[in-house]
């Protein structure tokens, strides 16, 4: 973790056994820090404490990882194909989105926290409706296509405007697509 207003390391997580794929904060308190890694874990820290302060196993390496917005669950993404909801209270998967026919490598929650934005390298986004009292039985409600993955430039992003009106996402054709 660096300080940016000093230029510093001020602290060093370590806890994963390979490469760390995806890293970010909680939207409520800031202290809270997950990761997602190659080691087929997904880590919850606090950078208040030493080491991490939860561990979730998965079946398969994590690519890509975002906090709901009241940071009481986690969705991951890895190379099963699917996006997959981590309870925290539960310390289990709640709920697993499955759709993509490829790895999911970029996970965007909406500003509003009602839809997730999942982009895999099956070329395509989709947009789920993750609230938890959606009615229907597929919770893909959108599904995009157009931009493009290849190995070398495999892990491309997927990002929300700050509106929630638009999608834009970096392609291995060297274009972003909104």
């Amino acid at each position: 973790i660096w300080d940016i207003t000093i230029c510093q390391r001020v602290k060093k997580l370590k806890g994963h056994q390979s490469f760390v794929n995806s890293i970010g904060y909680s939207r409520i308190g800031k202290d809270m820090i997950c990761t997602g890694s190659d080691d087929r874990t997904v880590k919850v820290w606090d950078r208040r404490k030493r080491g991490e302060v939860m561990t979730f196993d998965s079946e398969y390496q994590v690519l890509a990882y975002c906090f709901n917005s009241s940071s009481d669950a986690i969705f991951s993404g890895g190379i099963d194909n699917t996006v997959k909801i981590w309870d925290l209270r539960k310390q289990d998967v709640s709920l697993r989105l499955d759709g993509h026919l490829n790895s999911p490598t970029g996970l965007e929650l909406s500003y509003d926290g009602s839809y997730l934005a999942s982009n895999s390298m099956d070329s395509t986004i989709r947009i789920w409706d993750i609230r938890p009292y959606f009615n229907g039985v597929d919770r893909c409600i959108k599904l995009l296509q157009g931009h493009q993955h290849n190995f070398e430039k495999n892990l491309l992003r997927v990002a929300w405007s700050p509106d929630g009106k638009r999608i834009s996402c970096g392609s291995a054709d060297k274009y972003v697509y909104i």
